[in-house]
């Protein structure tokens, strides 16, 4: 699907206080189209809840779609332009991390490293 499609739809953008909106303003800018904005919701769930009823439509990280399974969306991947986010845990390196980031940190990686099935359109960065 092109970013161009939306501009058709109504759309319900991520409060401009979020890192997908910037993401998703960079990509619609590139394409060269505008969406018209219905809503703007600050999580996932609200919009998630907002396209489920008939409010409009949304973009998504791919890493996102499993939060909105809840809603029984489908989905469709967009064209160029691509765009693409790291997700990463940073660290003062002198400090040793909480138990809870280095769970997160071991759990992140052993799933890496085991090849774990990630959703639609995302892949593990390996160094």
């Amino acid at each position: 699907m092109a970013w161009s499609q939306l501009a058709d739809e109504a759309f319900i953008a991520f409060d401009r206080t979020t890192s997908i909106r910037q993401h998703l303003d960079r990509a619609f800018a590139e394409a060269g189209s505008q969406p018209r904005n219905a809503i703007e919701a600050r999580n996932i769930s609200a919009v998630a809840g907002l396209v489920a009823a008939g409010l409009g439509v949304s973009a998504v990280p791919g890493l996102v779609l499993p939060l909105t399974r809840f809603a029984g969306l489908s989905h469709r991947p967009l064209g160029a332009p691509r765009t693409e986010r790291r997700i990463a845990v940073v660290r003062v390196p002198h400090r040793p991390l909480s138990p809870a980031a280095t769970a997160f940190r071991t759990a992140i990686t052993d799933a890496s490293r085991q090849g774990l099935t990630l959703p639609p359109e995302t892949a593990w960065l390996t160094y």
